[in-house]
């Protein structure tokens, strides 16, 4: 279940503007943030702004994608106005500093910058994750792995804003605000569930998130779901999972297997599915919630339930500091522990 999500691909990213033929600059991270003391300097995050959100970003970099994460097609997207975006941002003269994961698009993003006249354009090399070691992890380089300044929080004054008007791919996208998905009949503003729906209410040390269900779609997964809540199996137990960028997990076992029930509902910001191993038959008690969408997940695990309250609690969960633990034969599954356990304290089934 770590497979990134931001798959590329190379056509996808085709630049209307050409550059001028200048030499870009191209450093390593550390000379970045050397350069970044400078006036007139600044960092530009070119990853799509659900990369900037939930893998992370160097602090006071601005995000203007290159290319957005499209849930109806499954694939990044280009940024039609990514030229548009840098001049509404910086000036012409100002010195800017592209980045993204490990150095592709960042080049294609300072071509188009100097093609489109700015002056002072430069490219760092590894990015912000870096390169992959011979265990798939990004380790090699970038400017997370070396430890420089990075944040998950989101300033606004940073964080990707449209031209005035234009309409962004990613708009009303959980990637893009980490809020909670509405429902199609919702869009106005109404109640998530229709009235005399069950919901979990999830209470945990860091705060209380509420989970409609797929019951429909899982009605297997969602009536043991709801009989292990009502005896208290889930009470007391902690997320011993949490991947920032991925998913939660808790649950420990101990509950009747199920078959799968793979439906169409996707991989969202706030999805609750059922856990498993290798066997799609393994599915009992482990659940697990997105923190980010993951589309490569879609089709392959039970999903029974959407988050409808409480995007600012699981955004803490996601984020709580963590021991990071690979497991699995190619030690390429993250199991990453929380240092102080986020315990479920109740899950209530409510009828509303």
């Amino acid at each position: 279940m770590r497979r990134s999500a931001f798959v590329l691909i190379a056509a996808a990213f085709a630049l209307v503007v050409p550059s001028s033929g200048q030499d870009i600059v191209n450093v390593g991270p550390q000379k970045a943030l050397e350069l970044l003391a400078a006036p007139h300097t600044f960092l530009v995050d070119v990853r799509s702004a659900a990369e900037y959100v939930f893998v992370g970003h160097p602090v006071k970099a601005y995000n203007v994608p290159l290319s957005f994460w499209s849930e109806t097609e499954q694939k990044l997207v280009p940024n039609e106005h990514f030229v548009q975006d840098l001049r509404a941002r910086f000036q012409a003269d100002d010195k800017l500093i592209f980045m993204c994961r490990s150095g592709g698009r960042s080049l294609r993003a300072a071509q188009a910058a100097q093609g489109a006249g700015f002056k002072k354009v430069v490219n760092v090399t590894d990015g912000f994750e870096g390169k992959k070691d011979d265990q798939g992890r990004f380790t090699i380089g970038g400017w997370k792995p070396a430890g420089l300044p990075y944040t998950y929080d989101i300033d606004p004054a940073l964080a990707y804003k449209r031209v005035p008007g234009d309409v962004a791919p990613e708009s009303g996208n959980n990637a893009l605000s980490g809020t909670v998905a509405k429902d199609p009949q919702t869009k106005s503003g109404g109640p998530a569930t229709a009235p005399g729906t069950d919901v979990a209410v999830m209470k945990t040390s860091l705060g209380t998130m509420v989970f409609k269900f797929f019951e429909s779609d899982a009605p297997k997964t969602t009536t043991q779901f709801k009989k292990l809540a009502a005896s208290g199996f889930y009470d007391g137990k902690d997320f011993y999972r949490v991947v920032k960028g991925h998913v939660i997990q808790a649950g420990d076992g101990g509950a009747p297997t199920l078959p799968p029930e793979f439906n169409k509902n996707p991989h969202l910001f706030g999805t609750l599915g059922l856990g498993r191993t290798g066997d799609e038959n393994s599915g009992d008690s482990e659940i697990y919630i997105c923190v980010a969408p993951r589309p490569h997940l879609d089709g392959k695990y039970t999903v029974f339930g959407q988050l409808i309250e409480g995007a600012d609690v699981l955004k803490r969960i996601a984020e709580v500091p963590v021991a990071e633990v690979w497991t699995g034969p190619d030690k390429k599954m993250a199991m990453h522990k929380p240092l102080t356990p986020v315990v479920i304290e109740s899950v209530r089934i409510e009828t509303r």
